[in-house]
């Protein structure tokens, strides 16, 4: 058995074991990206309980000029402005996205995720974007980035940790032209019903950029 797009791979299965220290979760994940699951659901009905969540997936082949139409008005002028504040941009490393997820989240994933993450960059399974801005000396000070999965010609927006507001949605928009350019064909925005004050403000955010609202089933299995 096994779940569908990335989350069957050996490569989502390796970031799995590190993440989780080697205490991987018994689970299988669907995905409105891919329809290669190998699971079971309703046969498995006894082992596992089955959680269907709601998320969102933009259709990149429309022109930019309708992308841009579904973003919910109230976010243009907050990108209009973070653009003219911040040098957004595709970033090689992945160090300036480990950092803004250092000092966000805290110390909450080993190095050897980021290890991973960054030959995904190398290999074309992920992309980091950057907002940046001048600093003291001529350096650059890193604010908001954005890491997506790529794979088999869809994304999925993975993480973005930003240290000031409004500054995440201008990487987002950039993201979608970058990803476009690379002939990206669908982006999954991620899961938008949690249940926490945080979770619904996360799908609030995540609800703005138009596209369409798809289901997607999680089964875990029960404890004995």
């Amino acid at each position: 058995m096994h779940s569908a797009w990335f989350w069957k791979t050996n490569e989502w299965a390796e970031y799995q074991q590190a993440y989780h220290r080697g205490q991987v979760p018994d689970e299988y994940k669907s995905s409105p990206l891919a329809s290669d699951h190998d699971f079971d659901w309703e046969r498995e009905r006894t082992n596992y309980d089955l959680s269907v969540h709601q998320t969102v997936v933009l259709d990149l082949t429309a022109p930019i000029e309708q992308l841009w139409q579904g973003v919910r008005k109230s976010y243009h002028s907050i990108i209009h402005r973070a653009e003219e504040l911040f040098c957004i941009e595709e970033s090689q490393s992945i160090m300036p996205f480990r950092i803004l997820h250092h000092e966000v989240f805290g110390n909450v994933r080993s190095e050897q995720t980021f290890i991973i993450q960054q030959r995904w960059m190398k290999q074309g399974n992920a992309m980091s974007v950057v907002a940046s801005i001048d600093a003291d000396e001529g350096t650059q000070a890193n604010i908001a980035s954005a890491l997506w999965i790529l794979y088999e010609g869809c994304a999925y927006y993975a993480s973005g940790p930003a240290l000031e507001k409004n500054v995440q949605h201008a990487v987002i928009w950039k993201s979608l032209e970058l990803l476009k350019a690379k002939g990206i064909r669908l982006v999954e925005l991620g899961q938008i019903d949690g249940e926490t004050e945080k979770e619904k403000n996360i799908g609030k955010f995540k609800g703005g950029w138009g596209g369409t609202v798809q289901p997607f089933t999680i089964a875990r299995r029960r404890a004995a």
